[in-house]
């Protein structure tokens, strides 16, 4: 329940204690926290957020004041010089600037791939609906950082440029609702003030990300009712003068020169996100706290967490996960354990300088002598004022040669002095190892009489420094990009690209590993990278080895676009040679020739057997048609002699016909086998009670 408004007056002298409380569920329901507050809340919140931003700043300060140093090193940026002379030599010596364009050539086209940015990590027993989403993931999100996000590979080339330099950049990646779309926004380490010895952007205590919006851009989203109207009632000062006091000295800071402020020069604005308690049960939520630098007024309040960050015991909140939106890209760590890295700009803040020095009084050196000077006598019989040097002229004097010579005396001048060069050539080489910029680095030839196996083992030293930023930095990236992804999980419901290819939230839901970028970060040149390709394309058929996935990457190490396309999933059988022909068709007549052989075997196999069913009947008839007393145990072993003879036979055939049974070959038992009883397949023939067998059971 929002309270009432107090007089201002009020303000100043009441004991004014902040008490409004929300319940959980209120807090994360509400789109500005700040609109159910009345003025003494805001003010009273405000004014420590602006206060304990103050506190960040004034902590970092020396850091800041290098930090501008290091950009106006890399940027050429020169002052005038009145010593030794007005207009003396004033060079600045581009050592930071080679290295950080050095870097960032080097870095880029490793981490950023050009055909596929993203690489989604599944596990090995990943079911095949993950690895498709997998593989529908990468190709969005690529097409998502180079096409979908404005600005973004702009950005990042950007990026990998100021790093090496001022050491610490970031990236805010968030879902902008008023156009519906993911940004990753490139943001310099001046407009994100923490406390200069926080841990880390997840462990800090707050970090305050500062924006600079006109009062135009304010106002509109005052009237979209993203942001709090301000009642300037309640801030003590002109609101108008100590905005445009607090915004030119803004200025002045950054850069460097007197600010004129107009009606459209941009406010300062904090977003700061912090923790806070709300719901008044001691423990602090995270908050997105949104106030005007100057006068600590508050715009808006938005929980930075949701009902999934909570985490209770037996019903007490006992942690609440801050959602984030910050990446923080490093280039080497700091030595003194503070949360902003170190750049070129602090490695080489001395020697850079010095070199500036040293070049420029070798080149005003070589100024002097080149186009001396001197004095001349009083007695000297010469008109007043300058007398300047033409080429082929020659000036009438009032002297003679020798009255000349002794009446006029050169400035005691020498030539640039070899020391000087000496210490600037060893200067620079301490510079360019610390930067990494030597020749073998750059390309360029360390010298003729140096050997292939020496000039690798300095490559190899040389590429240690750039491997290891290289690593921060792909563990940076990989941070950024699995920021995006939990955003398009979040914020996504269907979105075609590419033309026509569509992909859903639940493409986003179904994927459960980890987002990385295309990259491998133990490889430090495209080289390297093509030779590890060779080699898996050189084991090819082994029967551990994919020839698809070994012919795929060594096409993209080459840089190839299009390689899904290039690659056919089934390959064609190769075109038989003549020679391959005439086997072909040698194979095929001996096959037709065996046919015939296991034909004509069989068919003798089935004479044989109708035979000797045909001389077994005959013999049992003759017995029965002469009332033989017939023993009907010699009649059935008889039989069964028959039957291993024909057996035995049979299994000596098996490897004429192929091994085929006799069923297969059409000679079963059942179609009048010896086995089942007498000729025909009739079952023996019962006794008669005399120990015959009746003649009516042998067929004709």
């Amino acid at each position: 329940m929002k309270k009432e408004s107090m007089n201002p007056n009020e303000l100043l002298t009441s004991q004014y204690s902040p008490g409004v409380q929300f319940t959980l569920e209120e807090i994360l329901a509400s789109k500005n926290l700040a609109a159910e507050l009345d003025e003494m809340e805001l003010l009273s919140i405000g004014r420590v957020c602006r206060d304990e931003y103050n506190a960040d700043l004034d902590s970092r300060a020396e850091w800041q004041e290098s930090y501008h140093a290091a950009l106006e090193m890399a940027m050429q940026i020169r002052q005038h010089k009145t010593f030794p002379w007005s207009g003396a030599s004033n060079v600045k010596y581009p050592l930071i600037t080679m290295a950080a364009t050095e870097f960032a050539s080097r870095i880029t086209p490793l981490l950023f791939n050009d055909v596929k940015m993203v690489k989604p990590l599944t596990s090995s027993g990943a079911s095949s609906e993950t690895k498709k989403a997998a593989e529908e993931i990468a190709e969005h999100m690529h097409w998502q950082l180079t096409n979908g996000i404005p600005g973004w590979v702009d950005s990042q080339d950007q990026n990998m440029h100021i790093l090496p330099i001022v050491g610490t950049t970031f990236k805010k990646s968030y879902h902008d609702p008023t156009i519906d779309q993911i940004q990753s926004e490139l943001i310099l380490p001046d407009d994100i003030v923490v406390d200069y010895y926080a841990s880390s952007v997840v462990e800090c205590e707050r970090i305050s990300h500062r924006i600079r919006m006109t009062p135009n851009q304010i106002e509109s989203r005052q009237n979209a009712g993203i942001y709090q109207k301000v009642n300037w009632d309640f801030i003590s000062t002109d609101p108008t003068q100590e905005m445009a006091a607090g915004t030119k000295k803004l200025i002045e800071e950054t850069i460097g020169m007197p600010g004129q402020v107009t009606s459209t020069t941009p406010a300062v604005v904090i977003e700061q996100h912090r923790l806070w308690d709300l719901d008044g049960d001691g423990l602090a939520e995270p908050y997105i706290i949104t106030f005007d630098a100057t006068s600590g007024w508050i715009y808006r309040i938005k929980a930075n967490f949701s009902e999934a960050s909570i985490r209770r015991n037996t019903g007490i909140v006992q942690h609440i996960a801050t959602d984030q939106y910050f990446t923080k890209y490093i280039f080497l760590p700091s030595f003194d354990g503070s949360f902003y890295g170190v750049g070129f700009g602090r490695l080489l803040g001395s020697l850079n300088p010095a070199l500036d020095t040293l070049i420029n009084q070798l080149i005003d050196s070589g100024t002097l002598s080149n186009t001396q000077g001197g004095f001349f006598t009083r007695g000297t019989r010469m008109r007043a004022g300058e007398i300047k040097i033409k080429m082929g002229t020659w000036l009438p004097i009032d002297a003679h040669g020798g009255d000349l010579r002794k009446s006029i005396v050169p400035y005691p001048t020498k030539d640039p002095s070899n020391v000087l060069f000496t210490l600037f050539g060893a200067l620079l080489q301490a510079g360019e190892k610390v930067g990494s910029i030597t020749d073998p680095l750059t390309g360029n030839a360390p010298g003729a009489d140096i050997s292939g196996a020496s000039l690798s083992m300095l490559i190899t030293q040389g590429e240690k420094v750039f491997s290891a930023a290289l690593k921060r930095v792909y563990r940076s990236a990989a941070t950024e990009y699995s920021l995006i992804f939990q955003m398009n999980r979040k914020y996504m419901s269907k979105y075609v690209f590419g033309g026509n290819q569509t992909v859903t939230k639940a493409t986003y839901n179904k994927f459960n590993g980890v987002i990385l970028p295309n990259a491998d970060p133990t490889v430090i040149s495209g080289e390297q990278k093509v030779a590890q390709a060779r080699a898996a394309l050189e084991m090819v058929g082994s029967p551990y080895v994919s020839e698809k996935t070994a012919i795929k990457m060594y096409f993209e190490a080459l840089g190839m676009y299009n390689v899904e396309d290039l690659i056919i999933e089934e390959p064609a059988p190769p075109t038989p040679t003549p020679k391959e022909l005439i086997e072909q068709a040698k194979l095929q007549l001996q096959d037709k020739q065996y046919e015939v052989m296991k034909l004509e075997a069989i068919h003798k196999i089935g004479k044989i057997k109708a035979d000797t069913l045909r001389a077994t009947a005959s013999a049992l008839k003759i017995l029965s048609e002469n009332n033989f007393n017939v023993d009907e145990q010699a009649v059935a072993d008889a039989v069964h002699q028959l039957s291993s003879v024909r057996d035995s036979f049979m299994a000596d055939m098996a490897a004429l016909t192929g091994g085929y049974t006799d069923n297969e070959l059409g000679l079963g038992d059942n179609g009048g086998g010896i086995d089942q009883g007498g000729a025909g397949g009739m079952a023996p023939a019962p006794d008669n009670g005399q120990g015959t067998v009746p003649s009516e059971g042998i067929p004709g």
